[in-house]
């Protein structure tokens, strides 16, 4: 057995390439025991057997040379072979390296846009791209929605190995601003007040109440689709805000059975739900006296409270004229009284006798139904 000359002493060797200095990034440190296991054949290799020479005159070897040839079996060869490509790639540059471990071990992908679009699907087309997404930095700048990607890192169109981290800025909104109080102030100085603080009128509802000037602010809260205020009061620029104002106390409903109650009734009705009862009297033919017989307001209209409501009160049937039966002879006068309306209470002389006067007299106005009495002329 032969064994090879020239082998190292010491148990490792840095392999660097010739005329280089070692690099410490790239360079191999290859153990001497993980060489040798390589190199070594399978077996021992065994030198030919010693053919049989002379030496001729000139003193050279007649029959060949002193050893036969080596045979090195396959697996040995094999082994010599992953050897030397393990050396040689240990022995490139680390430029060739990085590169190789870049463009063939590591995809590569240009980043796309993310800036301006909104964190969900911007992340998930990074992730498609197996980037990581760090989204950890947000900051508040007018004129964005919360949520949306302000910038990235790196930029749009750069080539990036998968694995890569890309760093999103995610807005939280516009810069905030002090939710002025609003209760209380009218509704034209609420929307001054808004406007000053950047912010906007949102939704306006009018409400009824019964102490709250009309035109006035009863409450304000920010629109649905906002952000509430935070723990300082403080809410997004140009947050809409909603307004709830006084409309003033609530309608009242004229109530009915008005028309054919008593004056007295009529009016207490009224007064129970704060509308006042102005009553005028009219004379009726037929509505007892004090009895209303109409309204100025229909049953079911709606007033404002404190409004008045006009009721008219019979005070019976209108006076007439007594007849003027002066001349005539007792009985025929009694007839004309009576079917005007009047009762004839009596006659004082002869029935056949002419009617001197009348009590009351001709021409006065009195009631259907009055008493009368006729004086007649003695025989």
């Amino acid at each position: 057995v032969v064994e090879p000359e020239g082998r190292p002493t010491h148990d490792s060797a840095v392999i660097a390439e010739p005329g280089t200095d070692p690099q410490p990034n790239f360079a191999a440190v290859v153990d001497r025991t993980s060489v040798e296991s390589i190199l070594a054949p399978s077996e021992p290799r065994y030198l030919g057997p010693v053919k049989p020479f002379e030496i001729d005159e000139d003193g050279g070897v007649e029959d060949g040379d002193i050893f036969a040839p080596v045979e090195q079996s396959p697996r040995g060869r094999k082994r010599t072979l992953l050897a030397v490509a393990i050396i040689v790639v240990l022995l490139g540059t680390s430029g060739g390296f990085a590169y190789w471990w870049s463009a063939v071990r590591i995809p590569q992908h240009l980043v796309p846009q993310a800036e301006g679009l909104m964190v969900e699907p911007a992340t998930a087309a990074l992730k498609e791209l197996n980037f990581v997404v760090d989204s950890s930095v947000r900051e508040r700048r007018d004129g964005t929605e919360p949520g949306q990607v302000l910038s990235q890192s790196p930029a749009k169109g750069t080539k990036l190995d998968e694995g890569s981290t890309v760093r999103l800025t995610v807005s939280l909104g516009p810069t905030l601003r002090v939710l002025p109080q609003l209760i209380g102030l009218t509704r034209d100085d609420a929307v001054a007040a808004l406007t000053a603080a950047d912010l906007q009128l949102g939704a306006e509802t009018p409400q009824n109440d019964e102490t709250v000037p009309v035109g006035t602010v009863i409450s304000s809260a920010v629109s649905q689709d906002g952000s509430p205020p935070d723990d300082s009061g403080q809410v997004p620029r140009d947050t809409k805000v909603d307004l709830v104002v006084s409309a003033g106390p609530a309608p009242r409903i004229v109530p009915s059975g008005l028309i054919g109650a008593s004056a007295e009734q009529a009016r207490a009705a009224l007064e129970e739900i704060q509308l006042v009862a102005n009553i005028l009297e009219a004379y009726d033919n037929k509505a007892p006296k004090g009895q209303i017989i109409s309204s100025s307001a229909k049953a079911g209209d709606a007033l404002e409270r404190g409004a008045k409501v006009t009721l008219t009160m019979s005070i019976g049937p209108e006076p007439i004229a007594v007849p003027n039966v002066i001349g005539m002879s007792g009985s025929t006068a009694a007839s004309t009284l009576e079917s005007a309306g009047f009762i004839v209470e009596g006659i004082e002389g002869s029935p056949t006798g002419l009617v001197l006067q009348t009590d009351p007299t001709p021409g006065e106005k009195r009631q259907r139904g009055t008493s009368v009495r006729i004086f007649t002329k003695s025989k």
